[in-house]
């Protein structure tokens, strides 16, 4: 058994085994699974594995509830590894709670802050949305998951990144350059 708690960022590209490794940690003792990208078929039956899913719509409230009634648990967590599947969600979650916020500002303050606009019922984001995402995945992490007195595993999807003459440089965050810095 591990004597101290880790912090584990999964990345890779969708179908290359991050879940199933993550999950191997549910031989150590009980894993719960936040899951935010809805992929519940690979979860479901697994020995010491239970989970919750979330919905996008719901923005990210419903997972900031459930990580603050794990944060008043302290040491009495049901659980030796927490896994938040995925950061790419999450990010998605984040963008409808500022559209919301930032949505419901005066017009004269959604100027200063340059947020985004509707066209419909689309909202398209602008920088504020952008700087309320990159700043409350720092908090989520630093301010929350990495509180918990368990091991943390956290997933990220990975895409193409290209060079400036179009051709494939490597792999890259699935999120905006701002944001994916603020993932420990």
């Amino acid at each position: 058994m591990l004597d101290s708690n880790h912090q584990i960022l999964t990345v890779g590209r969708s179908g290359h085994g991050k879940t199933l490794g993550a999950l191997s940690w549910a031989t150590l003792g009980p894993m719960h699974v936040l899951s935010l990208d809805r992929r519940t078929a690979i979860l479901k039956d697994r020995e010491n594995v239970t989970f919750d899913v979330f919905s996008p719509r719901d923005g990210y409230i419903k997972v900031d509830q459930k990580l603050e009634s794990y944060l008043k648990l302290g040491n009495k967590l049901p659980f030796k590894t927490l896994g938040l599947f995925g950061v790419t969600a999450l990010i998605d979650f984040l963008t409808v709670d500022s559209g919301k916020l930032l949505g419901a500002m005066s017009d004269s303050d959604k100027k200063s802050f340059s947020t985004g606009q509707k066209i419909g019922s689309l909202y398209l984001p602008g920088w504020a949305d952008y700087n309320y995402v990159s700043e409350a995945l720092r908090q989520i992490f630093y301010n929350g998951l990495f509180l918990l007195p368990c091991n943390i595993i956290v997933e990220a999807n990975v895409v193409n990144a290209y060079d400036m003459n179009g051709k494939i440089s490597g792999d890259k965050i699935l999120a905006t350059d701002k944001v994916a810095e603020k993932i420990p």
